[in-house]
């Protein structure tokens, strides 16, 4: 983890007087154990975090934006998370305020901004959008 993540993370855990609406996502999809750990985290400081991530990892796909054109999955979600056939997007069944959406990590941003917020978040605004934490060295061509 770099530095400056690092201090965004400890700001964000340390300060909750500062509590911000926050939308988390990553390239390894929605069901991984870091940014589920990193979403807990979050909202036990009193942040109001919610996941918008891909529904399968998208590692190395940061730079493009690809919708799903499907209505429902042509193949099971990460870690079997989501059957196949289920829709293209939707909640994890234990917690509504994690998201899946069928598309790459910008197109998952751009849903969480365009449906998820409008939506759900009862007029609230986000405050702060975090790409990540990720697996492993992710440097890619930019």
């Amino acid at each position: 983890m770099d530095f400056l993540l690092v201090a965004l993370v400890w700001s964000l855990l340390y300060y909750p007087a500062f509590a911000l609406n926050i939308i988390l996502n990553n390239d390894d999809g929605f069901a991984t154990a870091h940014i589920r750990e990193l979403y807990k985290a979050l909202n036990d400081a009193g942040h109001n975090a919610w996941i918008v991530a891909p529904v399968s990892d998208q590692s190395g796909q940061g730079g493009r934006v690809s919708f799903t054109t499907n209505a429902n999955l042509t193949a099971p979600g990460q870690f079997n998370s989501v059957p196949k056939g289920a829709p293209s997007y939707g909640t994890d069944p234990n917690d509504n305020h994690i998201w899946y959406y069928d598309g790459t990590p910008v197109a998952c941003t751009f849903f969480a901004l365009d449906f998820v917020v409008p939506n759900y978040w009862r007029g609230a605004k986000p405050d702060l959008v975090v790409g990540g934490p990720n697996f492993g060295n992710n440097a890619g061509p930019f």
